[in-house]
């Protein structure tokens, strides 16, 4: 196992190294002597780094961190990341269509109906919940009454939501546009989350609050930008509000 890590190795390092005197080449250039402020400064190096790892042209290991040996350290060939896959949006819309056109098929769900009474008895939580689905039931139910399809829109706008999250947060974990709509594609027909969009229920909004926090979360590793984490926070509360 040794040995072929350290083969492995190796071969990143030649690759690297053809890579970084390759003419015309968009990678880091060699610096000899240079300073460590100046290999902060490199793409992909420093903190705040927004690219992403991938290799030189004739695609060995695609997307793996190159190793090259630079003050004893580690640089990376890098590349912009890709643009955000706009086709999730569509089929964000699919999955919202699909659960509007047949929320109406059955009637309320057993907790639809506690939401419901709940609602009428605004407080600030309830023995086994925060107030926040309690009061877009009596919201939903104020603008159409005895309406099942409406009372469950937010539901299926909360799962709409998810999709192109989804694909935001494959973005940032430097897939393409391929990568992205998969993701999307994927989270879209995933049962668990039509079948809990398909009622106004706690677990549709708690899922897309963990949905924002883990975007959230992995653009902060990625930029080392501590002043998010206070979205991190509000987000988390506001989850707790709704679960």
């Amino acid at each position: 196992m040794t040995r072929q890590r350290g083969s492995d190795l190796q071969k990143l390092s030649a690759l690297a190294r053809r890579a970084l005197t390759r003419s015309g080449s968009s990678t880091p250039e060699r610096r000899a002597g240079a300073t460590e402020s100046e290999v902060a400064k490199l793409p992909g190096v420093g903190p705040q780094s927004d690219r992403c790892a991938t290799q030189p042209e004739d695609g060995f290991w695609r997307r793996a961190a190159v190793a090259d040996e630079f003050r004893g350290g580690m640089t990376a060939v890098t590349r912009a990341p890709a643009g955000f896959a706009w086709g999730s949006l569509l089929v964000a819309g699919c999955v919202f269509a699909v659960l509007v056109a047949f929320g109406g098929r059955y009637g309320y769900h057993r907790d639809e109906l506690y939401f419901l009474v709940a609602g009428r008895h605004v407080a600030w939580g309830y023995p086994d919940q925060p107030p926040f689905v309690a009061l877009v039931a009596r919201v939903m139910s104020d603008l159409a009454p005895g309406s099942v399809t409406v009372l469950r829109l937010p539901s299926a706008l909360a799962t709409a939501a998810i999709v192109p999250l989804t694909a935001a947060l494959t973005r940032q974990f430097c897939g393409e546009h391929g990568a992205q709509l998969l993701a999307a594609a994927s989270i879209g027909v995933s049962l668990i989350l039509l079948g809990a969009g398909h009622t106004l229920s706690t677990t549709t909004f708690d899922l897309l609050a963990w949905v924002l926090i883990s975007l959230l979360v992995v653009v902060i590793l990625r930029r080392e930008d501590e002043r998010l984490w206070l979205g991190v926070g509000l987000l988390a509360g506001a989850g707790v509000a709704r679960r």
